[in-house]
Formats: C-alpha cells, structure tokens, sequence
C-alpha cells in the first residue's frame, strides 16, 4: 500500500463525515417539519484491499440514507385520524344541534308546550275571562315562533353540511392528485435503485393522514413504490393514475358519492366525510333526525289541539261559523255524498265523522275516532247524524266508510301533506290531502312503485315496508290521507309521502278573536261552559297509543325523550372525540420515540462528524509531510 493511498481513506473520512454534518443539519433544521422521518447516515467500511499479509482497509463509505420510519405505528396513526375526523365532525355538529334545542337554559320547546297546556287549564278555570283567552292566544303564538326558531336553526346547520360535503370532497380529490404526483416522483427517484426517496415518502405519508382524517381508506404499496388507495372498495389512487370522487346531491335530499362512476356512498363510514354523510343522510341519527321529531312534535300538537278546537263552540258560536265537508277518498266506496247540511243546530255537534256501513241497510258512527252510535238503520237517501242531514246519491254499500267534517275555526293553520316525485317521467301531477285527521301518525315514507299498480310503502324512519295496490282513479290512502297521481305510475317511480314537511313552516296562530276560542262542548256556548277545555287539558295528559310516531307517550314525554337522545348523541360524540385525541397523542408520541428529531442528540451527532472531520484532515496534512519527506530523500 503506497503513500498516496492514505490520501484516499483521508478523503472518504472526510467525505462520510461530511455527509453525517449535512443529515445532521437536515435533521436539525426539520425539527418542527411535520411527518419529517428523522435520517440516519449508515456507514459502512469500503471494500478492503488483500495484501500479503492480510486485508488493509481502504477507509469508509456511506451505505444509505435511512429514514427512522415504523410502519405498524404509522398505520395506526393513520388509521387514527380517520377516527380522529369522524369524532371531531360528530362533535362539534352535535353541540350545535343541542344548542339549537335551547333546553339547558330552560328557555326550549318543552317549557313553550307546558305553558300551552298551562293555558288551557286557566281557560277551564274560568272559560269566559278574556284574559285567560288572551293568554292562550299568546302560548300559542310562542309555541308557533319558538318552533320556528329551533327549525331555522336545525335547517341552517343542515345547510352548512351541504356545503362542507362538496368541500371535502373537493380536497380529497386534491390530495389525490399530490399523492400520484408523489408516487410518479417517487417511482422516477427510485428506478433502478435501492435507495428510498426519503424526503419524498415523508411528504406522501403526510398527504396519506390530511386524507385519512377526511375519509377512510384502505392502501398497498406496488412493487414501483406507489402507494395505491381505495376508498369505498374503489381505487381513488392507481399508481400516478387519480379516479375523481364525485359528490352529488339527489332528488330526496340527500349526498350521494361516487368513485370512478361507481356509488360508494354506503361504504364511506369514517373520517370527515363519513360523520358527515351520517349527519345528513341518516333518519336514525343526524339532523334529519332532529328535525323530523321536531317537525313531527310540533305537528302533532296542532293537529290534535285543532281537532279539539274546532269541534267545540267559542262564546258567540252560530250556525254558520260550521262548515261541513266530505272528505271520504276517491274510489274507496261504492256509495256517494250528494249534500250535507245543518238541519238542528240546537242538538249539532260538530266533529270529524267516520259513517261506517257494517251491511247495505246498517252503520255506525264514529266522532273523532271514538264511537258514537251503532246498528242504525238506513233507509232511504237520507240518514241524521247530530243535528247533521247527510243526503246519498248513490245508496251506500256494505264495507264502506264516510268521511265527514263538521267543524269550526282551527287554533292553528292547518297544514297540508306534501308529496315530492323522485323520477317519475310519467305523472305529471300528484297530490296529497288529508281525509281523516285523527289518523295521521306523522310518519314520512317513500312510495316505491313495482308495477304499473302495486307499490311498497317504505317507512324512512323505521325502514319497514308494506306492499299495496293503487284504486282504479289512481289513488292511495294511509294514515288519515289521500294521494292521487295525475297518471299511472311505472315501476321503479319512487315518490316520497310526508305530512310533517310543512308542519312547522306554514305553521300560525289562525285565531284573532278570542271569543272564537271553543271552551265550550255545547251550543250555544254559555261563558260556564269548559267541557271542551278540559279535554285540551286533558290532551296533554294522554298517552297517544294510536299515534305510534309518538312512542305511546305524552307530547311532553315525547319530546322530553327526543331531547334526550339528542344530547345522548352530543355526548357521546363529545367522549368519542376525546377519546381519539387521546388515544392519537398517544401514538404520536409513540411515533415521535422512532421518528421525531431529538436536538440532543443531533447535537452528540454534530460533535462526533465533527471530531471524525478534523481527525481526517489531520490525516491528510500528516500524509503531505511523509510525502514531502519521500520526494526530498
């Protein structure tokens, strides 16, 4: 081994040392850089020289660059931040959806009902006092502008998901244009090497957690170095190849998200995108939740309070502050109504009639939903029901059932059922009407049609279906209404049936005059009279078994429990979330113990490139001086 080749170890000690001093000081310099890996410069001894009398080392040799990267807990971590976006979304909508209800500060719905009742019970007291009317009047003006309020509220964070959900769609797609441009990157740096790209990966393993914390994913390397990610059981990343996420909103309101084409909506469960799909397309959690309960409370109220109302008397009730309608359904009965009148209005009652015909010549009568009399007799083309004449054109058969109203002025604006068509090219025109008031059970369904006349009947909110078949007039009836359509519709037409859509918005106080207000049960209406009262007083006190939308309960009950489950939501959002943060700062410090950059011990590692540099120089100058000494001998 001659002289000169002292100079060749002398400058791969410098060159290795140097080399540590510029990882050393890339290191130090990302130590606040997040996801930067900390490097390593591995060493190893240059390729002997075999001599005589043995092998002479021939210095040293920078090996590779390594990244301090462990997979298992990166996973994890990434796995986490789905969590981590699912729970913090949840959270923080579920507060603001608790905070809509008001209930913590005593100031809600449920205090607004209590005083509605409250007045009710002030009026049975002393059913003449204009005060107490005057207060009624008032309760139910608040229960009206605090349903709206609370709605108003509701259908604003409803709005801000809409928005937020083509946002996040529009940044998952972001992501995956940077990740395939990574992986185009990556897989240039690395062709034909056995080195990473380490500054690279860092950068596609960050970009890899923005997206987990927007919406689960599943992903493989390939054997190029390019990550591949699925998202739905459909590549959103293939290689340097991006399938776009497409977000749509549908017919029925709700977000519909596909991949490549291909709807993905179902799959999508965690991360940002998955809390909020759950918040907006879900009627068994979310803000379609807790406005359909809102809407169907509030509904319900004024329904069956206006049922009440309406078939009392106020303090100067007459003849002609009735009115009689025939509401019996199209196609449902082989008799008819020709005309109704008030024949005696000494011994009227008014009410909502059911006239059922048990045979051609008997029937009974049913007054908002309860029997009034049985086996009568018909004859002729007349029957008297209550100081009511109820003329037939068509004689009446057996197994048909009449619909009549014969009521006053409501408490409340009565609201209409709406229908909404989902795809159908064929009907042009379809309507909703209620024919019986005390049936509605303020259940919202989808109307599925599998054949020309035949359709299921799908309960949103209880995903159970029941199969019908239309009537000849292209009409169907539940719960109390009546939906025609314009034409037949085809199989596949979806529709969607919902008495409460309207319940809060169109919703109002419809009396002015507080003598209107029908604390009486009997004409003419004595100001002693509170027997229609005490049946308002006593609705609040009923459990509504025959509605089943309410639960058997009480209004208050009902809404009560509704309260509840949205703040169970609230919580349990609120521990999620606090749950994932820890169990993230966890793996992040688990994460750091790997991969984060100590300054303590860059600063050892500065020290010993430090010395080696200086030991390598001192070689080379030593070297200089025995060559020196060999030229001049």
């Amino acid at each position: 081994m001659s002289v000169t080749a002292l100079f060749d170890i002398a400058r791969s000690a410098i060159m290795t040392t140097r080399t540590g001093l510029e990882v050393t000081a890339n290191n130090i310099a990302n130590v606040n850089t997040p996801d930067y890996s900390r490097q390593d410069a591995i060493l190893q001894i240059s390729s002997p020289l075999m001599t005589h009398v043995g092998e002479l080392g021939r210095g040293v040799d920078v090996a590779d660059i390594k990244r301090r990267y462990d997979k298992f807990i990166e996973t994890q971590l990434t796995y986490e931040k789905s969590n981590m976006g699912r729970s913090a979304m949840l959270d923080d909508t579920y507060s603001k959806l608790e905070d809509a209800l008001n209930e913590q500060t005593g100031v809600g719905l449920g205090t607004v009902i209590t005083d509605l009742f409250n007045a009710w019970q002030e009026i049975a007291t002393n059913p003449g006092a204009s005060a107490q009317r005057n207060l009624l009047l008032t309760k139910a003006t608040e229960l009206i502008d605090k349903a709206k309020e609370i709605e108003k509220r509701l259908t604003d964070l409803a709005a801000s998901v809409d928005k937020e959900i083509p946002s996040v769609v529009d940044n998952i797609n972001k992501l995956a244009d940077t990740i395939a441009t990574l992986n185009l990157k990556i897989a240039e740096s690395e062709a034909g090497s056995t080195h990473e790209a380490n500054n690279l990966r860092d950068l596609r393993t960050g970009a890899l957690k923005e997206l987990a914390e927007l919406v689960k994913f599943d992903s493989f390397e390939d054997e190029f170095g390019r990550v591949n990610v699925i998202v739905g059981q459909r590549n959103l990343v293939s290689g340097n190849i991006v399938h776009p996420m497409q977000g749509t909103k549908t017919t029925e309101g709700k977000f519909k998200l596909s991949v490549g084409g291909i709807d993905v909506t179902d799959k999508v469960t965690n991360g940002r995108l998955g809390a909020l799909l759950e918040l907006k397309n879900s009627d068994q959690s979310g803000i379609p939740f807790a406005i359909s309960n809102m809407r169907r409370i509030v509904g319900s109220i004024t329904n069956e309070v206006n049922i009440i109302q309406s078939t009392g008397f106020g303090l100067n009730s007459t003849q002609s502050d009735f009115t009689l309608t025939n509401n019996t359904p199209a196609s449902t009965t082989t008799g008819a109504i020709s005309s109704m009148s008030i024949t005696n209005f000494a011994n009227f009652v008014p009410g909502d009639y059911q006239i059922k015909f048990s045979a051609s010549g008997t029937y009974d009568v049913y007054r908002n939903g309860q029997l009034s009399s049985s086996g009568n007799t018909y004859s002729g083309s007349t029957i008297n029901v209550n100081g009511m004449d109820i003329n037939f054109s068509t004689a009446p058969a057996a197994n048909d059932t009449f619909y009549v109203s014969a009521k006053g002025q409501d408490l409340f604006n009565s609201y209409s059922p709406t229908v909404v068509n989902f795809n159908s090219t064929t009907v042009t025109d379809v309507s909703a009407t209620i024919f019986d008031r005390g049936s509605l059970t303020y259940k919202e369904y989808e109307i599925r049609f599998t054949g020309a006349n035949t359709y299921d009947l799908y309960d949103i909110k209880d995903k159970t279906t029941v199969s019908g078949t239309l009537t000849a007039a292209n009409t169907l009836t539940v719960d109390g209404i009546q939906v025609a359509f314009s034409a037949t519709p085809q199989s596949g037409d979806v529709f969607k049936l919902s008495p409460i859509e309207l319940a809060i918005k169109n919703s109002g106080v419809a009396i002015t005059d507080i003598e209107k207000v029908a604390a009486a049960s009997g004409s003419p209406g004595l100001p002693g009279d509170n027997r229609n009262a005490l049946v308002a007083v006593q609705l609040a006190e009923f459990k509504h078994a025959s509605t089943s939308s309410l639960k058997n309960s009480t209004f208050s009950d009902f809404y009560s429990a509704f309260v509840v489950t949205a703040g169970g939501f609230s919580r349990a959002a609120k521990d999620n979330n606090t749950f994932e943060a820890n169990m993230f700062n966890e793996l992040t410090q688990r994460r750091d113990s790997v991969s984060a950059v100590s300054l303590d011990e860059e600063a050892m590692n500065i020290i010993r490139f430090q010395k080696g540099f200086e030991a390598a120089a001192r070689l080379v100058s030593v070297t200089d001086e025995m060559l020196k000494v060999l030229v001049n001998l």
